[in-house]
């Protein structure tokens, strides 16, 4: 289900980040830039990981990651899904398992969510997974979960 991310999933990044129906959660269609960007640092920075999600067939769905902060032991979390696999139960399943890979194997002690105020999908699934929420700031909620 997650494979570390590869240069192979190049294109699939690229179309799905700049896809307007999956970003209007996260913000804006990603440009050229901000696309290689992201994509160079996630390849080339060990302290931020991307993983594909896929299907038993291999297919390609979206997108998870953890970004090591500032603070020691916290980390920022992040699942893009292709539309068609949206409010299917995927990123509870998705993010349940990289909050024990980030436990057992990064020593993550908090994992940290944002997400756009009216995106109820999200806030009905940090709620299932135990988050609680920390700050609101202009159209953004912010979410935490102390794992211990």
């Amino acid at each position: 289900m997650l494979k570390p991310v590869t240069s192979e999933e190049q294109e699939f990044f690229y179309r799905l980040f700049s896809d307007e129906a999956v970003m209007k959660w996260i913000g804006r269609p990603w440009t050229g830039e901000q696309l290689d960007s992201a994509w160079s640092q996630f390849l080339s920075n060990s302290e931020s990981k991307l993983w594909l999600i896929q299907g038993s067939e291999k297919q390609a769905y979206g997108f998870v990651s953890l970004i090591k902060e500032s603070r020691e032991g916290s980390f920022q979390m992040g699942t893009v899904l292709k539309e068609a696999k949206q409010r299917k139960g995927l990123a509870t399943e998705v993010m349940s398992a990289l909050m024990s890979f980030g436990k057992e194997h990064l020593n993550a002690k908090v994992i940290n969510v944002r997400f756009k105020q009216e995106h109820l999908a999200s806030l009905n699934l940090v709620v299932k997974l135990g988050f609680s929420k920390f700050k609101e700031c202009n159209k953004w909620q912010y979410w935490r979960k102390k794992l211990v």
